[in-house]
């Protein structure tokens, strides 16, 4: 027989367990997922390591039998990542997407193994969308308050962004997320988010050049063996076949010109369109140059220098926070966190630079100004005063005082004699 055709790729982001199983005829077994099934043939992938899978493609004449996966398991599969975020919130939009995900899930097998798991990771998301929906928003880890989160608006949103464009990737939708990140670029380039955005699309743009170089592959191997199968169909079948061919195509290529006449970056990716798979292989090592000369490293120093800034005012180290802040701006001038916390810190080093003297406070080189004091005048009975007593102690005074005393006893005597002559009179 044939050997079996074979191509190693790097497996999607979102890649699980395979559950389907493939016995050969000549006693090898394969667990994988089947990828691709025709008439003739069959293609399973296995899963090498947690990125690397080895596909392989088999005649139908080799294989012993197929053994399924069941089909909770692969819807599982695609809603496993959906999850809350320890470091952020969602959109509510976003949390509407997921939670009805996960119902669905729920309603479709409710006898699944599955379904205790699912039904915690609803209550997480039930729980936080209440929280998002009265004002909170779930910001680097942390719950804040609606005031806080108006004032970081730029950011919260683009932490948001950021992780819904991760939940795209998580379930497997890697142009969708392109798509997603070229929005992202457009409205969030200076937030702190942006050198995380971009490291994702970066791996995205590596998965999605390898499943379309692989994908590639299989449609060229899909349309030969239709070609195949049309020249040992007689008509009218084989007319139907064409037509039925020419139609999907037509429609294929409609959804394309709608992409480009919307002025979408990223076309769709059709897996049975060979000009869908065309545009994106020309855009994807393009977009991926793109990105390489963006000057991440810089931006993530700048955002570590932001946090050093931010801890530093916490901590009022105002000069370690101006050094850091000032690296942060050079390292990246459009940050705009640095921004923020710049004009954060010029506010907390207001206060100190005015330092205004209290109300009624003197100033410490100025001289008092006089004040009048009111000095009562003496009481009458009062002894004198050291200036009035000094004259008594001149020669003047003490004539004065002889004087004084020489006109008392003078005057006792006349008083004495007129009344001892009025006694003697009858």
């Amino acid at each position: 027989p044939r050997p079996a055709a074979r191509s190693v790729v790097l497996a999607g982001l979102a890649a699980g367990a395979f559950g389907d199983t493939v016995t050969l005829k000549s006693g090898e077994k394969l667990s994988g997922k089947i990828t691709a099934e025709t008439a003739a043939d069959l293609t399973i992938s296995v899963q090498v390591s947690a990125t690397i899978s080895d596909e392989r493609t088999f005649k139908k004449d080799e294989i012993a039998s197929v053994e399924k996966e069941q089909p909770d398991e692969i819807a599982y599969q695609e809603i496993k990542s959906i999850k809350a975020d320890p470091a952020s919130s969602f959109a509510p939009e976003t949390y509407e997407r997921m939670i009805g995900r996960l119902h669905s899930y729920q309603a479709r097998f409710p006898q699944s193994a599955h379904g205790s798991e699912v039904q915690l990771d609803l209550d997480a998301l039930e729980k936080e969308k209440s929280r998002v929906a009265a004002g909170e928003v779930k910001y680097l880890g942390r719950w804040i308050s609606k005031a806080m989160a108006e004032k970081r608006k730029v950011q919260v949103q683009a932490q948001q962004f950021l992780g819904t464009i991760r939940q795209q990737a998580a379930g497997g939708d890697t142009v969708g997320a392109l798509a997603s990140f070229d929005l992202f670029e457009k409205s969030y380039a200076t937030t702190r988010f942006y050198p995380e955005a971009i490291e994702l699309a970066k791996r995205l743009l590596l998965v999605l050049q390898q499943q379309l170089a692989t994908r590639a592959r299989t449609l060229a191997y899909e349309q030969q063996q239709f070609k195949t199968e049309l020249g040992l169909t007689p008509e009218p079948r084989k007319t139907e076949l064409i037509n039925a061919e020419k139609r999907e195509q037509a429609g294929f290529n409609a959804t394309l010109a709608a992409a480009t006449k919307s002025g979408s970056k990223w076309p769709p990716f059709i897996p049975r369109s060979a000009a869908s798979i065309a545009a994106l292989q020309k855009l994807a090592p393009a977009e991926l140059a793109r990105l390489n000369t963006l000057p991440l490293q810089k931006m993530r120093d700048s955002i570590t220098n932001v946090d050093k800034a931010w801890d530093a005012i916490d901590a009022n180290d105002l000069a370690t926070a101006d050094t850091a802040l000032k690296l942060a701006l050079q390292l990246w001038p459009q940050n705009e966190a640095a921004v923020f916390w710049s004009g954060r810190l010029k506010e907390v080093k207001a206060p100190e630079k005015a330092s205004p003297t209290p109300a009624g406070a003197a100033s410490a080189s100025a001289t008092p100004p006089a004040k009048h004091i009111s000095t009562p005048a003496p009481s009458p009975l009062a002894s004198p005063t050291p200036a009035q007593s000094s004259f008594f102690m001149t020669i003047p005074g003490a004539l004065t005082v002889v004087a004084g005393a020489l006109l008392l006893i003078a005057a006792g005597t006349l008083i004495n004699r007129a009344q001892a002559k009025k006694a003697l009179e009858p």
